[in-house]
Protein backbone atom coordinates (compact mmCIF):
# COMPACT_ATOMS: atom_id res chain seq x y z
CA UNK A 1 0.00 0.00 0.00
CA UNK A 2 1.19 3.36 -1.27
CA UNK A 3 0.61 6.28 1.06
CA UNK A 4 1.72 9.66 1.23
CA UNK A 5 3.83 11.42 4.37
CA UNK A 6 1.59 14.29 6.50
CA UNK A 7 5.14 16.06 7.40
CA UNK A 8 7.55 15.50 4.02
CA UNK A 9 4.43 14.75 1.61
CA UNK A 10 7.04 12.12 0.34
CA UNK A 11 5.36 8.77 -0.86
CA UNK A 12 6.30 5.60 0.84
CA UNK A 13 5.47 1.92 1.08
CA UNK A 14 3.87 0.23 3.96
CA UNK A 15 1.29 -2.45 5.32
CA UNK A 16 -0.85 -0.22 7.86
CA UNK A 17 -3.14 1.75 6.26
CA UNK A 18 -3.68 3.90 9.02
CA UNK A 19 0.08 5.29 9.14
CA UNK A 20 0.44 9.12 8.56
CA UNK A 21 4.16 9.75 8.71
CA UNK A 22 7.46 8.02 6.36
CA UNK A 23 9.45 7.57 9.48
CA UNK A 24 9.75 8.48 13.37
CA UNK A 25 12.27 11.35 12.46
CA UNK A 26 8.86 12.98 10.59
CA UNK A 27 6.85 11.70 13.73
CA UNK A 28 9.06 13.72 16.19
CA UNK A 29 9.16 16.89 13.82
CA UNK A 30 5.39 16.84 14.15
CA UNK A 31 5.59 16.44 17.91
CA UNK A 32 7.55 19.44 18.36
CA UNK A 33 5.25 21.84 16.71
CA UNK A 34 4.65 24.26 18.85
CA UNK A 35 2.11 26.96 18.45
CA UNK A 36 1.97 31.00 20.74
CA UNK A 37 -1.05 31.52 22.83
CA UNK A 38 -1.36 34.03 25.90
CA UNK A 39 -1.31 32.51 29.78
CA UNK A 40 -4.47 34.17 31.50
CA UNK A 41 -2.54 35.24 34.38
CA UNK A 42 0.60 37.51 33.55
CA UNK A 43 -0.45 38.11 30.02
CA UNK A 44 2.55 36.51 28.62
CA UNK A 45 2.36 34.27 25.46
CA UNK A 46 4.14 30.63 25.64
CA UNK A 47 4.35 28.07 23.22
CA UNK A 48 2.13 25.10 23.51
CA UNK A 49 1.50 21.73 21.23
CA UNK A 50 -1.15 22.32 18.88
CA UNK A 51 -3.47 19.35 21.11
CA UNK A 52 -2.95 21.29 23.88
CA UNK A 53 -4.70 24.95 23.00
CA UNK A 54 -7.70 23.95 24.53
CA UNK A 55 -6.28 22.63 27.73
CA UNK A 56 -3.67 24.70 28.37
CA UNK A 57 -4.69 28.11 30.23
CA UNK A 58 -1.02 29.36 32.12
CA UNK A 59 2.35 29.28 31.21
CA UNK A 60 3.31 27.69 34.90
CA UNK A 61 2.37 26.15 37.90
CA UNK A 62 2.87 29.31 39.78
CA UNK A 63 0.61 31.41 37.07
CA UNK A 64 -1.65 28.79 37.73
CA UNK A 65 -2.28 28.48 41.26
CA UNK A 66 -2.27 32.65 40.78
CA UNK A 67 -5.63 32.52 38.75
CA UNK A 68 -7.45 30.13 40.28
CA UNK A 69 -6.95 32.14 43.59
CA UNK A 70 -8.64 35.06 41.68
CA UNK A 71 -11.75 32.85 41.24
CA UNK A 72 -12.10 32.37 44.86
CA UNK A 73 -10.44 31.33 48.45
CA UNK A 74 -8.11 27.60 48.85
CA UNK A 75 -8.48 24.83 51.25
CA UNK A 76 -5.54 22.49 51.60
CA UNK A 77 -4.80 22.65 47.39
CA UNK A 78 -8.76 22.44 46.33
CA UNK A 79 -10.50 25.39 44.78
CA UNK A 80 -13.63 27.30 45.93
CA UNK A 81 -16.76 27.21 44.09
CA UNK A 82 -19.32 29.67 44.70
CA UNK A 83 -22.61 28.73 45.04
CA UNK A 84 -26.18 30.40 46.30
CA UNK A 85 -28.41 29.71 49.36
CA UNK A 86 -31.74 28.06 48.92
CA UNK A 87 -32.96 29.82 52.04
CA UNK A 88 -31.35 33.21 52.37
CA UNK A 89 -30.06 33.14 48.85
CA UNK A 90 -26.60 34.61 50.15
CA UNK A 91 -23.41 33.64 48.68
CA UNK A 92 -21.28 30.84 50.36
CA UNK A 93 -18.14 28.58 48.60
CA UNK A 94 -17.84 24.72 48.81
CA UNK A 95 -14.27 23.47 47.87
CA UNK A 96 -15.15 20.31 46.57
CA UNK A 97 -17.36 20.59 43.14
CA UNK A 98 -19.70 17.48 44.00
CA UNK A 99 -20.63 18.84 47.51
CA UNK A 100 -24.07 17.87 48.42
CA UNK A 101 -24.52 21.29 50.66
CA UNK A 102 -27.42 23.24 50.30
CA UNK A 103 -27.24 25.99 52.63
CA UNK A 104 -24.80 28.76 53.71
CA UNK A 105 -24.97 27.66 57.44
CA UNK A 106 -27.07 25.13 59.64
CA UNK A 107 -29.85 28.01 60.54
CA UNK A 108 -30.59 27.77 57.03
CA UNK A 109 -30.86 24.34 56.83
CA UNK A 110 -32.78 24.51 60.06
CA UNK A 111 -35.35 26.76 58.38
CA UNK A 112 -35.61 24.69 55.57
CA UNK A 113 -36.61 21.75 57.44
CA UNK A 114 -38.68 22.92 60.15
CA UNK A 115 -41.18 25.75 58.43
CA UNK A 116 -44.11 24.81 56.21
CA UNK A 117 -44.75 26.10 52.99
CA UNK A 118 -47.90 25.41 50.75
CA UNK A 119 -47.12 23.59 47.41
CA UNK A 120 -49.65 22.31 45.00
CA UNK A 121 -50.62 18.76 44.76
CA UNK A 122 -49.18 17.32 41.69
CA UNK A 123 -52.17 15.30 40.67
CA UNK A 124 -55.48 17.18 42.04
CA UNK A 125 -54.13 20.72 42.06
CA UNK A 126 -54.76 20.72 46.05
CA UNK A 127 -52.72 22.90 48.36
CA UNK A 128 -50.77 21.16 50.38
CA UNK A 129 -48.28 21.92 53.07
CA UNK A 130 -44.63 20.52 53.05
CA UNK A 131 -41.31 21.70 54.28
CA UNK A 132 -39.72 24.72 52.39
CA UNK A 133 -36.82 22.35 50.89
CA UNK A 134 -38.89 19.88 49.30
CA UNK A 135 -40.23 23.39 46.76
CA UNK A 136 -36.77 22.89 45.19
CA UNK A 137 -37.17 19.10 44.39
CA UNK A 138 -37.65 17.98 40.97
CA UNK A 139 -40.28 15.58 41.56
CA UNK A 140 -44.08 16.10 42.45
CA UNK A 141 -45.45 15.72 45.99
CA UNK A 142 -49.08 14.75 46.54
CA UNK A 143 -51.76 14.87 49.51
CA UNK A 144 -52.57 11.29 49.48
CA UNK A 145 -51.47 7.97 48.83
CA UNK A 146 -54.51 7.75 45.88
CA UNK A 147 -52.93 10.78 43.94
CA UNK A 148 -49.70 9.38 43.87
CA UNK A 149 -51.01 6.19 42.45
CA UNK A 150 -52.73 7.78 39.89
CA UNK A 151 -49.76 10.74 39.02
CA UNK A 152 -47.65 7.09 38.19
CA UNK A 153 -47.85 6.68 34.25
CA UNK A 154 -48.70 3.46 32.65
CA UNK A 155 -44.90 2.82 31.55
CA UNK A 156 -43.85 3.66 35.24
CA UNK A 157 -46.27 0.92 36.73
CA UNK A 158 -45.39 -1.64 34.51
CA UNK A 159 -42.10 -1.08 32.77
CA UNK A 160 -39.00 -3.07 33.74
CA UNK A 161 -35.78 -2.78 32.39
CA UNK A 162 -34.49 -6.16 33.54
CA UNK A 163 -37.26 -8.02 32.26
CA UNK A 164 -39.94 -9.56 29.46
CA UNK A 165 -42.63 -7.26 29.69
CA UNK A 166 -46.16 -8.49 28.69
CA UNK A 167 -49.29 -9.55 28.76
CA UNK A 168 -49.75 -13.46 28.74
CA UNK A 169 -52.42 -14.58 27.30
CA UNK A 170 -52.63 -17.67 29.38
CA UNK A 171 -52.87 -16.01 32.56
CA UNK A 172 -55.95 -13.92 32.00
CA UNK A 173 -53.90 -11.51 29.40
CA UNK A 174 -52.05 -10.23 33.10
CA UNK A 175 -49.95 -7.46 31.99
CA UNK A 176 -46.01 -8.97 34.16
CA UNK A 177 -42.78 -6.69 33.86
CA UNK A 178 -40.37 -10.15 33.55
CA UNK A 179 -40.51 -14.16 32.91
CA UNK A 180 -40.13 -14.46 36.48
CA UNK A 181 -43.37 -12.80 37.90
CA UNK A 182 -45.65 -14.58 35.23
CA UNK A 183 -43.75 -18.23 35.58
CA UNK A 184 -44.44 -17.39 40.03
CA UNK A 185 -48.15 -17.13 39.01
CA UNK A 186 -48.15 -20.53 37.11
CA UNK A 187 -46.64 -21.61 40.09
CA UNK A 188 -49.76 -20.61 41.90
CA UNK A 189 -52.24 -21.74 39.72
CA UNK A 190 -50.82 -24.92 39.96
CA UNK A 191 -50.93 -24.33 43.91
CA UNK A 192 -54.83 -23.79 43.29
CA UNK A 193 -55.08 -27.04 41.21
CA UNK A 194 -53.53 -28.47 44.38
CA UNK A 195 -55.95 -27.20 46.63
CA UNK A 196 -53.33 -25.26 48.34
CA UNK A 197 -53.95 -22.05 47.85
CA UNK A 198 -57.53 -20.88 47.70
CA UNK A 199 -56.83 -17.62 45.32
CA UNK A 200 -54.15 -15.05 44.27
CA UNK A 201 -54.18 -11.50 42.84
CA UNK A 202 -51.50 -9.94 41.04
CA UNK A 203 -50.55 -6.45 42.80
CA UNK A 204 -53.99 -5.30 44.28
CA UNK A 205 -53.17 -3.35 47.51
CA UNK A 206 -50.70 -0.17 47.65
CA UNK A 207 -49.19 0.02 51.22
CA UNK A 208 -48.44 3.25 52.89
CA UNK A 209 -45.15 3.21 54.45
CA UNK A 210 -45.62 6.59 55.97
CA UNK A 211 -43.12 8.51 53.76
CA UNK A 212 -43.08 6.44 50.54
CA UNK A 213 -45.47 3.63 49.47
CA UNK A 214 -45.20 0.10 48.38
CA UNK A 215 -46.66 -2.11 45.75
CA UNK A 216 -45.96 -6.02 47.17
CA UNK A 217 -46.15 -8.38 43.83
CA UNK A 218 -48.75 -10.98 44.68
CA UNK A 219 -51.70 -11.07 47.44
CA UNK A 220 -51.90 -15.11 47.63
CA UNK A 221 -54.92 -16.35 50.02
CA UNK A 222 -54.41 -19.43 51.80
CA UNK A 223 -57.17 -22.32 52.29
CA UNK A 224 -57.54 -21.06 56.10
CA UNK A 225 -58.12 -17.44 54.81
CA UNK A 226 -54.80 -16.39 55.76
CA UNK A 227 -53.48 -14.05 53.51
CA UNK A 228 -49.45 -13.42 52.75
CA UNK A 229 -47.85 -10.92 50.24
CA UNK A 230 -45.13 -12.47 48.37
CA UNK A 231 -42.69 -10.33 45.97
CA UNK A 232 -40.19 -11.51 43.27
CA UNK A 233 -37.35 -9.85 42.83
CA UNK A 234 -34.47 -10.61 41.06
CA UNK A 235 -32.36 -7.64 41.16
CA UNK A 236 -32.40 -5.77 44.42
CA UNK A 237 -31.91 -2.29 44.75
CA UNK A 238 -31.23 -0.21 47.58
CA UNK A 239 -34.48 1.11 47.48
CA UNK A 240 -36.40 -1.85 47.18
CA UNK A 241 -34.47 -3.33 50.08
CA UNK A 242 -35.62 -0.40 51.78
CA UNK A 243 -39.32 -0.85 51.31
CA UNK A 244 -39.28 -3.81 51.51
CA UNK A 245 -37.50 -4.22 55.28
CA UNK A 246 -40.38 -1.83 56.27
CA UNK A 247 -43.17 -3.62 54.67
CA UNK A 248 -42.44 -6.54 56.66
CA UNK A 249 -43.22 -4.53 59.67
CA UNK A 250 -46.26 -4.20 58.76
CA UNK A 251 -47.76 -7.16 56.41
CA UNK A 252 -46.85 -10.92 56.23
CA UNK A 253 -44.21 -10.54 52.82
CA UNK A 254 -42.14 -13.77 51.73
CA UNK A 255 -39.65 -12.40 49.71
CA UNK A 256 -38.53 -14.61 46.27
CA UNK A 257 -34.82 -13.76 45.64
CA UNK A 258 -33.06 -15.15 43.01
CA UNK A 259 -32.20 -18.39 45.22
CA UNK A 260 -35.55 -18.88 46.49
CA UNK A 261 -36.40 -18.37 42.28
CA UNK A 262 -33.98 -21.30 40.93
CA UNK A 263 -35.10 -23.51 43.56
CA UNK A 264 -38.24 -23.31 42.81
CA UNK A 265 -37.73 -23.48 38.74
CA UNK A 266 -36.15 -27.23 39.05
CA UNK A 267 -39.12 -28.44 40.73
CA UNK A 268 -41.76 -26.48 38.03
CA UNK A 269 -40.19 -25.94 34.97
CA UNK A 270 -42.34 -28.28 33.04
CA UNK A 271 -45.57 -26.60 33.84
CA UNK A 272 -47.63 -25.49 30.56
CA UNK A 273 -46.62 -22.35 29.10
CA UNK A 274 -42.95 -22.06 31.44
CA UNK A 275 -40.68 -19.11 29.99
Amino acid sequence: MILTCQQCEETFTTRNRNRKYCSRECYAAVRMVRVPKECLSCGEDFLVAPHDVKNRKYCSVACKNIGIRKDGPRRDGHRAYRRVCRQCSSEYWVFHLASKRKYCSPSCSHVAHTTAAEMQCGTCGKTILVEQHKLHDRKSHHCSVSCYMKSRTWKNRRGHTRGRGGKRPDLDNIYFRSSWESNYARILNHLMDRYIVREWEFEPDVIDLGDETYLPDFKVTSMDGSVVYHEVKGYMTKKAKRKISKATRLIPLILIDELKYKALEQTYDSLPHWE
